[in-house]
């Protein structure tokens, strides 16, 4: 099973363990949510990209290293990043990068990519952490780009069903 071609979209993982306890089949179920340092490495910052998110915020600006600390050491200083960029790259895929950049003069976030796959988890990201920061405040998500990227989306999605349907498959075999 190779899931190189498929960036991490979330953080988010179930754990189902079925086991045989006096003749009788039991499962046991837990989630947990995976470390951002696990999935995500600093990269750097790109200028240009071909699609845009915009998150405007209704409170004062965060400092990205603030809200990506656990990312922030040698590799941060390293990449370039800084507390108004950051290039982030998914282990998984790591030609994938999406970089997050603070709005100058207004509060506001500007996730930026060449692929909607990489900008994906990144803003899910921001906008948790910005929200469990500000609670109440609301968060605007803004799409910016010349139309909006199905074509690219629409292969990641059948990647991701075509991997899901090899997992069931494996699944099935145990």
């Amino acid at each position: 099973l190779h899931t190189h071609t498929v960036p991490v979209l979330s953080l988010d993982v179930s754990v189902v363990a079925v086991y045989v306890m006096n003749n009788t089949a039991r499962v046991v179920q837990a989630t947990a949510a995976l470390p951002c340092a696990l999935v995500l490495q600093p990269a750097v910052p790109s200028k240009q990209a071909e699609h845009k998110i915009t998150l405007a915020v209704a409170h004062s600006i965060v400092p990205l290293n603030q809200l990506f600390p656990e990312l922030t050491g040698e590799q941060w200083e390293a990449a370039g990043c800084s507390e108004t960029a950051v290039g982030l790259a998914h282990h998984s895929v790591p030609t994938l990068t999406a970089t997050v950049i603070v709005g100058k003069g207004e509060p506001r976030y500007r996730v930026q990519g060449d692929s909607t796959a990489a900008m994906c988890l990144v803003v899910s990201q921001l906008v948790a952490r910005l929200e469990a920061r500000h609670r109440g405040a609301t968060t605007t998500v803004t799409y910016t780009g010349t139309s909006l990227p199905t074509t690219s989306l629409l292969a990641v999605v059948d990647r991701h069903i075509e991997l899901r349907n090899q997992i069931n498959s494996l699944q099935e075999n145990l």
